[in-house]
C-alpha cells in the first residue's frame, strides 16, 4: 500500500514536471525565452510563480493519465527515489500509467516552495491525492521535491522524490 502511494506521489511529480516542458520561462534575470531571445527576462520571483502554476497545471494531466504528456518532460534518464529507497526509471513508470493502473479523482497541491539556480530548479509541496491504483486506494499526503534542469530550451524532470507528509 505504501508502494502504491508513493509511485502515486512519483507519478504526480513526473505529471507536475511535465508542464515543465511547455513553459519556455528563462531561469535567469539576464536570459530571454527559447522562443523569443528579445522577449523580456523573467524575474526569480516570476520564475518560481510560473514553476508553482507549471506544477499545479500537472494536476489535469495526472487525472486524465497523460503518458504522452509523460513522455515529453522527462528526461530519458529520470528517476524516481521512493521514501522505502526503491528507484523507478522512467520507463517502468510510462509503463504502468499506460496499462491503466491508476484511477485518480483529485490531485491537490499546497506549501509550494522553489529554489533556482540558473537553468537548474527545486520545486517542493505537498501533494494530496485521491485515487485508485489497480482497485486499491491510494489516497493520502506526501511531501515531494522535484528536480527540473531546462535542456534544450524546455524544463526536464531529471529528479523525483517523495516522502509520507508529518501528521499534524
Amino acid at each position: 500500500m505504501r508502494y502504491q502511494l508513493t509511485l502515486t506521489g512519483l507519478i504526480l511529480g513526473a505529471l507536475f514536471a511535465a508542464a515543465c516542458a511547455t513553459n519556455t520561462a528563462p531561469t535567469t534575470t539576464t536570459t530571454a525565452t527559447a522562443t523569443s531571445p528579445t522577449a523580456k527576462p523573467m524575474s526569480k520571483t516570476e520564475i518560481e510563480q510560473a514553476l508553482f502554476q507549471i506544477e499545479k497545471d500537472g494536476t489535469a494531466a495526472m487525472i486524465k493519465n497523460d503518458t504522452g504528456f509523460l513522455e515529453r518532460i522527462m528526461a530519458d534518464d529520470w528517476m524516481w527515489t521512493m521514501s522505502d529507497g526503491t528507484m523507478v526509471t522512467r520507463a517502468n513508470l510510462i509503463k504502468e500509467v499506460k496499462e491503466g493502473s491508476y484511477k485518480f479523482t483529485d490531485v491537490s497541491m499546497s506549501d509550494l516552495h522553489a529554489n533556482v539556480y540558473g537553468d537548474t530548479a527545486i520545486v517542493m509541496g505537498k501533494q494530496t491525492v485521491k485515487g485508485k491504483y489497480k482497485g486499491q486506494d491510494i489516497g493520502g499526503t506526501d511531501t515531494f521535491t522535484d528536480t527540473f534542469v531546462k535542456l534544450n530550451g524546455q524544463w526536464r524532470c531529471v529528479a523525483s522524490h517523495n516522502s509520507p507528509a508529518p501528521k499534524k
